[in-house]
């Protein structure tokens, strides 16, 4: 599969927060992070990588201050899901400028509280990736320091992506390669970023899967943002 290329007139410079979503998730999670994030870290930048956005999604960015970029992906493609894993971080280059620090969330994280800049400097020195159980990567989280991550973990997906070896985890299993090569530093899952907990401590609440729906603390934090949007 060959990507063209994003048509950017500038790559983005600072401190930013950046997540990924079809038209679809965006609203129903990406939207309420995106507004969590404007409250809990307001000195922030975010920006939204978009698949298929809608022109509502993009005048609501637009009001917000929340820079964005798109693709076009065909929802009826066997492999959409892990076209929207993968894109993301093949995309992160083409977007940021090298000297941009990151932090790339998924889509079903929401901010629960304040997030000191002094924190997310400290954490952006250098790329880390979240571990789970078993020292395997967890996408969730990932912090993207001035180093050579950023290029090579694209480089990696986009030899996959020449060959047509796409598949679901395809994103994790090269992250798992880079971490055995020692070629990207970790984090525990259950950091500040993780927060697969939802400690009432934590910076982050991460809901995997059915938690979504059967931990009722984290849609009622979706439901608070969206509806004082």
């Amino acid at each position: 599969m060959k990507l063209d290329n994003l048509k950017i007139d500038k790559k983005l410079t600072g401190n930013f927060f950046f997540f990924a979503a079809d038209n679809i998730y965006f609203d129903m999670y990406g939207k309420g992070l995106a507004l969590s994030l404007l409250d809990r870290a307001p000195w922030s930048k975010i920006h939204v990588h978009f698949y298929n956005q809608t022109i509502e999604q993009k005048e609501w960015c637009e009001r917000k201050s929340i820079s964005y970029s798109n693709d076009i992906i065909d929802r009826d493609n066997l492999e959409f899901k892990t076209l929207c894993a993968c894109i993301r971080f093949i995309r992160i280059p083409e977007i940021f400028d090298q000297s941009a620090r990151i932090i790339a969330f998924d889509c079903d994280v929401i901010a629960k509280n304040i997030i000191p800049i002094e924190k997310f400097i400290e954490d952006t020195e250098i790329s880390k990736v979240t571990l789970r159980k078993g020292n395997r990567s967890l996408a969730s989280a990932i912090t993207f320091g001035n180093d050579d991550f950023r290029n090579d973990f694209r480089d990696l997906l986009l030899k996959n992506f020449e060959i047509d070896n796409i598949y679901w985890f395809l994103d994790q299993n090269v992250l798992d390669e880079m971490i055995q090569e020692e070629k990207v530093a970790t984090m525990k899952s259950n950091n500040n970023w993780g927060g697969l907990k939802m400690l009432d401590t934590q910076m982050i609440w991460t809901a995997k899967g059915d938690k979504k729906t059967s931990k009722e603390k984290y849609q009622q934090l979706i439901d608070y943002y969206l509806k004082n949007d």
